[in-house]
């Protein structure tokens, strides 16, 4: 069996998660801890905060403040001036 490589833009991938949050929740998760993990740090942000409204809507509100607070740790450090954390590693 041959496997073929796909590149896809973050922006398809936000699609994605988009459609598959209204089939699959865990599809939708799946694809936005995908883009947690991205080297660019606004598909990052982005992904947090999207992955937050789906941990909402499915009760867990405990882990979606998790991602929100980061979202905004994260945006306070860069508005004071500095990176100095990288949170890629963190869901």
């Amino acid at each position: 069996m041959s496997m073929t490589t796909v590149e896809v833009s973050t922006e398809h991938l936000f699609k994605l998660a988009e459609l598959a949050g209204f089939l699959d929740d865990s599809a939708a998760t799946t694809t936005y801890e995908i883009l947690i993990n991205d080297s660019s740090q606004e598909v990052r942000l982005r992904a947090r905060v999207r992955l937050a409204k789906l941990e909402k809507k499915r009760g867990q509100f405990e882990h979606a403040a998790t991602l929100l607070r980061r979202v905004l740790e994260r945006d306070i450090k860069i508005k004071g001036g500095g990176e100095t954390a990288d949170h890629r590693d963190c869901p």
